[in-house]
């Protein structure tokens, strides 16, 4: 990585101090600011009753860049496997296209693997065409699952 060296690089565990590096990174490549979303899942990847500590951030010379939420679950809808789901992945866009994000994904990835996560899953908005290259890169294709949704209106 151009400018960037290895061991500038750490990638570890979120915590709960990470939150506003999250709701920033977040909120540079969304537009939108997502706090209580992101302390939501946070507190959902901090939760010790689950066992399974999988979301991870990425530093550069000690400043978070980047980071992924995933929730790891077994038997939810029927599947009988225990299956992890990215639920939020971002990085800075000053670090963009340098392969900090595709390092985090297969570090996270790796530890799931070693959890005995037999499926990664995600969902991408169908204009997200940078996401959905992102992850077609990386193994992924349509799921055996049909996302079905229905508007409940407004009364």
């Amino acid at each position: 990585m151009p400018g960037i060296h290895n061991e500038d690089i750490v990638i570890r565990p979120v915590r709960r101090d990470d939150l506003p590096a999250l709701v920033r990174i977040d909120e540079e490549n969304s537009g939108e600011n997502r706090e209580q979303y992101l302390a939501r899942r946070l507190d959902a990847a901090l939760d010790a009753r689950w066992g399974v500590a999988a979301s991870n951030v990425i530093e550069v010379e000690g400043d978070v860049v980047g980071f992924i939420m995933v929730n790891v679950v077994s038997g939810e809808f029927g599947l009988p496997e225990n299956v992890a789901s990215v639920d939020t992945i971002g990085v800075l866009p000053a670090f963009g296209r340098m392969g900090l994000a595709t390092e985090l994904f297969d570090h996270t990835r790796d530890q799931l693997r070693k959890l005995g996560i037999t499926r990664l899953q995600t969902l991408v908005g169908w204009r997200e065409q940078d996401l959905l290259r992102f992850f077609a890169a990386r193994g992924f294709t349509p799921g055996s699952m049909l996302f079905l949704e229905s508007e409940l209106g407004g009364g």
